[in-house]
């Protein structure tokens, strides 16, 4: 589903930007 999609693209966007220290 395009929701769960949606949801792991969120996510791997929020541990890019703790990485690289900005709030994504």
């Amino acid at each position: 589903p395009f929701t769960s999609v949606l949801a792991v693209y969120v996510t791997c966007q929020g541990i890019t930007g703790t990485l690289l220290g900005f709030p994504f």
